[in-house]
């Protein structure tokens, strides 16, 4: 399901600065010390905001990866700088995603944190395919309100797409993206429906676009109202061919 892009406004952008001004203070606090803080942009202005902001306080080394051999030899031989910027490309590449997932320690082991920057497309296709490094990572921060389309070939990946967007669920702070998360997680419970027949996730995801549109009625936006109740509409209809009263 594609969702539309919300419009920006002065809280979002509020919600930024602040997100980066707290990522300036942990970096702060892991000067020296080697550490992964992933970061969730898919904005262009954003990510250049982000990164001048890193580069205007630390000795920073920016490097746009093309080759997965480039982290490598960064983590290996990276010295003079306090602070490393990694910006992965859009297309993760099998040797980037196997850079991340098998030398994983080496983030731990240099003298440097180590600022991941992705966007949440990029985010799903590490979830799926490094797995280890996404369980090594530190920090995460989301600097995006925008859900990508969800493409799922199989449980797995609808399991970690769940778990994606439940962690984010529990670091956002603005009600518009909370609300968007909860429709995503509604949406994912109905793909894991559609492949397991399990009434259970079609339960789940009724709970979720429930709370989401309770939430959306309260913050009276009316874009995330209807993606609710369409999606809502969706999931009742499975529940009318379920349901015993369907038979009579």
């Amino acid at each position: 399901m594609v969702r539309g892009q919300p419009v920006a406004n002065s809280s979002s952008e509020g919600r930024i600065v602040e997100e980066i001004e707290a990522l300036i203070d942990e970096l702060e606090l892991l000067k020296g010390e080697g550490s992964v803080v992933l970061v969730i942009v898919n904005s262009r202005d954003v990510k250049e905001k982000l990164i001048n902001k890193i580069v205007e306080r630390f000795n920073a080394n920016v490097v746009e990866v093309k080759r997965g051999q480039e982290i490598i030899d960064m983590l290996k031989k990276g010295e003079n700088f306090e602070v490393l910027i990694l910006i992965l490309p859009d297309e993760l590449t099998e040797d980037i995603l196997n850079a991340l997932n098998n030398y994983r320690e080496l983030f731990y082991r240099c003298g440097f944190p180590s600022v991941v920057i992705c966007n949440l497309d990029t985010l799903n296709k590490i979830i799926n395919y490094a797995p280890d490094f996404w369980r090594y990572r530190g920090s995460v921060y989301d600097l995006t309100a925008v859900i990508l389309p969800m493409k799922f070939s199989s449980l797995e990946e609808v399991g970690r797409f769940i778990d994606m967007c439940n962690y984010l669920l529990s670091i956002v702070k603005n009600d518009n993206e909370r609300v968007r998360l909860l429709i995503e997680l509604a949406d994912a419970y109905v793909h894991k429906f559609a492949m397991t027949a399990d009434e259970n996730d079609l339960k789940v995801a009724e709970d979720f676009a429930e709370k989401a549109l309770k939430i959306a009625e309260e913050l009276k936006n009316e874009v995330l109202i209807k993606e609710a109740k369409d999606l809502l509409k969706i999931i009742r209809t499975y529940n009318s061919y379920l349901s015993p009263e369907a038979d009579r």
